[in-house]
């Protein structure tokens, strides 16, 4: 008996992820190929999941950097609007003192 354990062997991996390899190798035989065969395919899936997972991560991050560059980019036309508006208010004032003698 291992100690503590009861007779019993870890299967898993320690993030949950797929059977650990020194189970898989001590119980081949008595899985059969049809198991090992399914393992496999866990583990392609396994695999191509983490990849996914990996380029998801990758585009996010793409996006939130347009999203911010994008936000930004509308604080400026605003900040620009708002001094286009300021400089409008003062040609009125000016022409308001002087009279309409100035030009559009």
């Amino acid at each position: 008996m291992a100690p503590g354990g009861g007779g019993e062997s870890k299967i898993f991996k320690q993030d949950g992820e797929g059977l650990l390899k020194s189970f898989t190798e001590a119980k081949k035989s008595a899985l059969g190929q049809r198991a090992e065969d399914i393992i496999a395919e866990d583990r392609d899936t396994l695999r191509e999941q983490r990849r996914r997972l990996r380029e998801a991560e990758i585009q996010l991050k793409q996006a939130e950097k347009l999203s911010e560059q994008r936000a930004q980019e509308k604080r400026q036309v605003e900040a620009l609007r708002q001094k286009i508006e300021q400089t409008d208010a003062k040609l009125d004032g000016i022409q308001d003192e002087h009279g309409s003698n100035l030009e559009s």
